[in-house]
């Protein structure tokens, strides 16, 4: 995971989550599992294996390597789950609202329909009307059919991403327009990467993950001593 994330955004996979505005709050381990330093339980910064094996597959799709920043859809696509789980009707940031214009899904949530009743609307229409229907686009479309919302709003400002979450991105991405599966593009990206022996080592990797996980916990501290609307750490044990 931490060996793809870097060769293809560039950046490690617990950073990479904070790169669009630290909305995205990884719950990585599916049961909920709590790290007990003394007598203090807080929540375990650790992903589960099946998690980190999702996330792979998701990253190493050449989907996102479309675009020059393809980090930034590959995290919408993954908000966009969370969205359609939580029937999530807010306005879209205004970040958000240009991705969609320049991946041909200019959509506006709206408060009387889910947001996979709006997208369908768009769709429709621009299928009747000749108009092409990218491959992001009929992305969405998969993922929300793959999702079902199981609250009535969103609970937090922040994304709660679960290992559920992803599963709708890969299902998303086995049935979209590009043709091959999640996993059979993850062989190919493996094969085509050959068995070179590349940064990190399995060694170390326990350090690049503990190196960025205590950086984007001091970088959240300095930031919400400036301003207390930015996100709070999210006081780590100070032995992690």
């Amino acid at each position: 995971m931490f060996k793809i994330s870097l060769h293809i955004f560039g950046v490690d996979p617990v950073t990479l989550w904070t790169l669009n505005d630290d909305e995205l709050k990884v719950t990585g381990n599916k049961f909920g599992f709590v790290l007990n330093v003394g007598n203090v339980p807080y929540p375990n910064p650790i992903w589960s294996p099946s998690f980190c094996h999702r996330l792979t597959q998701i990253i190493s799709h050449p989907i996102w390597r479309r675009r020059k920043n393809g980090h930034e859809f590959m995290l919408f696509a993954v908000k966009w789950a969370i969205k359609c789980r939580t029937d999530d009707r807010q306005p879209l940031s205004e970040d958000d609202a240009r991705l969609l214009r320049l991946i041909g899904c200019p959509i506006s949530p709206r408060q009387e329909e889910p947001l996979k009743r709006t997208l369908e609307r768009l769709l429709k229409r621009r299928y009747n009307t000749g108009e092409t229907i990218t491959t992001e686009a009929d992305l969405l479309r998969c993922i929300a059919d793959n999702t079902k919302a199981r609250l009535a709003s969103p609970t937090s400002r922040y994304y709660h991403v679960t290992t559920d979450d992803l599963d709708a991105v890969i299902m998303g991405l086995d049935e979209s327009k590009t043709w091959m599966s999640c996993e059979a593009h993850y062989a190919l990206y493996q094969k085509s990467r050959g068995t070179a022996h590349t940064y990190p080592s399995s060694v170390e990797v326990a350090e690049i993950y503990r190196n960025a996980f205590l950086n984007i916990e001091r970088r959240r501290m300095i930031d919400h001593k400036r301003d207390s609307d930015p996100r709070p750490p999210s006081e780590p044990p100070l032995m992690i």
